[in-house]
C-alpha cells in the first residue's frame, strides 16, 4: 500500500472540546468554584468576622452600653464595616457558584429575597456545576486536602450544632 498524498488527513474532528482545569484562587471575582470550595471559601469569611464581635462583645456595647461614647461606637463601626466585607464576600462566591452552574453571577441577589434565599442557598449547596468549560471559564482544579478539611469542620460543626440544639433542652429538663 502507497500513501496517497490527495488523501484527507485522518484526524478526529468531532472532538472539540479540551479538558482544560484552573487552580481557583481566594481572593477574585472571576471563573469558577465548586461545591466544597463554595462551603470552605463561606466558612473563611465567616471566620474574619469573628474578630469584629470579640471586639464588640469586650467592648460592653452588646451587653447594653449603647449611649454613644467612647469604644462602645467604636466597636459597632468596625462591626458595621466587617459586616459589609463579609455581605460582599458572599455575594462575590455566590457569582462564582452560578457561574459553575453556567449562570449569570447575577442570580446572587436573590439572597435579597426571604424565602427564595433559602432556595439559593440550597442550589448552591447541592447542585453539581458543569463538568467541562462553560462561557465563565475552564472548570476548577480538584480540591485540595485543605478544602476538604475546612469543608468537613464546617458539616462537622453544623450537625454539632443541631444535636446541640436538641440535647440541651433535654438535659435542663432532667435537673
Amino acid at each position: 500500500m502507497t500513501n496517497n498524498p490527495y488523501q484527507a488527513p485522518s484526524s478526529d474532528v468531532n472532538n472539540t472540546t479540551t479538558d482544560e482545569m484552573y487552580q481557583p484562587k481566594l481572593f477574585t471575582t472571576q471563573g469558577r468554584i465548586g461545591r466544597l470550595r463554595y462551603l470552605a471559601y463561606s466558612m473563611l469569611g465567616m471566620l474574619a468576622f469573628i474578630p469584629a464581635l470579640v471586639v464588640l462583645i469586650a467592648s460592653g456595647s452588646l451587653a447594653g452600653s449603647l449611649d454613644g461614647e467612647g469604644l462602645g461606637v467604636f466597636a459597632w463601626i468596625i462591626m458595621g464595616l466587617s459586616y459589609l466585607v463579609v455581605l460582599v464576600w458572599t455575594f462575590v462566591l455566590a457569582k462564582r457558584r452560578f457561574n459553575d452552574f453556567n449562570l449569570t453571577g447575577w442570580l446572587s441577589l436573590t439572597y435579597i429575597i426571604p424565602i427564595v434565599s433559602l432556595v439559593t442557598v440550597l442550589a448552591l449547596l447541592f447542585v453539581p456545576g458543569t463538568k467541562t468549560s462553560n462561557k465563565y471559564g475552564p472548570r476548577p482544579a480538584a480540591n485540595s486536602t485543605a478544602v476538604k478539611i475546612v469543608a468537613g469542620l464546617v458539616i462537622l460543626v453544623t450537625v454539632l450544632g443541631i444535636v446541640a440544639a436538641v440535647v440541651t433542652p433535654a438535659l435542663t429538663t432532667l435537673q
